[in-house]
């Protein structure tokens, strides 16, 4: 899907939405919201990160960074922001970030649908990893190992749009 394909709809999203007083969406309560999914990867390994009790939702699973659209920005610049933020990694760091095919993934325990931009950023070195409040602790692990964590809802489906991204 193209960046400003992507960006109509985020604005269709958030059309009626409140704003926070810095103008970002605020996306507290509604049926629908626009997000980021951001895979890490070095050689094989994938770069799994536990969300911790500070996050609004799936506290305790295992996820990738993430974040909310919370802009009407392309989300690749939303993506590098969440990674430095996230994990301290500069854009520099990385060899190529692939974008997957956006898609919903539908949480109905929890009545909202998640508008999902997902990216795929392979690094050039190992590096250090430094997290923050959103998170407790990381791993990496071998893709086909997704499954056997507690995976926050779908996040192997966003993983499998960038690696068949990766491969087109």
């Amino acid at each position: 899907m193209e960046v400003e394909k992507i960006l109509e709809h985020v604005r269709e999203i958030a059309k009626d939405l409140p704003r926070f007083s810095d103008g970002r969406i605020n996306y507290t309560g509604c049926k629908e919201a626009a997000v980021i999914s951001i895979f890490i990867k070095y050689d094989d390994k994938l770069l799994l990160l536990k969300r911790s009790d500070n996050v609004g939702t799936y506290k305790g699973k295992w996820s990738t960074v993430t974040g909310y659209l919370d802009k009407i920005e392309p989300p690749l610049k939303k993506a590098l922001e969440e990674i430095r933020e996230e994990i301290g990694i500069a854009d520099t760091e990385f060899l190529e970030i692939i974008a997957g095919e956006p898609f919903d993934i539908v949480d109905e325990s929890i009545g909202k649908i998640w508008f999902t931009c997902p990216f795929l950023a392979i690094l050039k070195e190992l590096p250090e990893i430094t997290i923050e409040g959103e998170h407790t602790e990381y791993r990496w692990i071998n893709p086909d190992e997704l499954r056997e964590y507690d995976l926050a809802l779908d996040i192997d489906k966003a993983y499998e749009a960038c690696a068949t991204a990766g491969r087109e």
